[in-house]
């Protein structure tokens, strides 16, 4: 019974971490090094999409409910396949629906440092002592779909995955940087 309650305790624990950190969050730090991982559907003529909608807002997850998040994620998405020639369509029928996810993950570190020394009275080397270094972090995961209008079938999907920023600004710039690696293959070439 103990262990069930602090079980209980500790599900509600995260779950107020993430409503505190969400609004600030899903910003990847250090976009240079991460790739996306893509995969995607090779009978699908992407050459005849066009036109692009978002299919729904998430109601579940980390991201449920959270307007600025949403629309940062939104207007990043909208930037990139806007550049890529794109057209967003408000009403009417679009030849593909955009879809995207986020998840958090608290990660650890953990990082040792042997420290060792010559001394003069044992003319050589005398042991030290080791340190270890313990960080928390978070992980972000930014998926974003691709699901054709006419079939209603996923067809294509990117994701990264990085670090948490928390600082809103750079969170901002860091978000953008994400969804346009994701965005970068997409379309994937034709005949690979």
């Amino acid at each position: 019974m103990f262990i069930h309650a602090l079980n209980n305790k500790r599900a509600a624990m995260k779950t107020t971490h993430l409503f505190i950190i969400v609004p600030f969050a899903l910003a990847l730090v250090g976009c240079a090094g991460i790739k996306a991982q893509t995969d995607y559907d090779d009978t699908v003529d992407f050459g005849a999409y066009r036109s692009y909608s978002y299919m729904e807002r998430p109601t579940e997850g980390v991201l449920a409910g959270n307007d600025l998040v949403i629309n940062r994620i939104e207007r990043a998405v909208d930037r990139q396949l806007g550049a890529n020639g794109y057209q967003k369509m408000e009403t009417g029928s679009p030849d593909f629906y955009v879809v995207y996810h986020a998840a958090l993950e608290e990660r650890i570190t953990a990082t040792t440092i042997d420290q060792w020394g010559y001394g003069w009275r044992h003319w050589g080397r005398w042991g030290g002592r080791s340190e270890v270094l313990v960080e928390t972090y978070e992980e972000g995961t930014l998926i974003i779909d691709v699901v054709d209008a006419s079939t209603k079938e996923l067809v294509w999907r990117g994701q990264v995955h990085g670090r948490v920023q928390e600082d809103r600004e750079r969170s901002e710039q860091g978000l953008d940087k994400a969804v346009a690696i994701i965005l970068e293959a997409f379309p994937p070439p034709p005949g690979s």
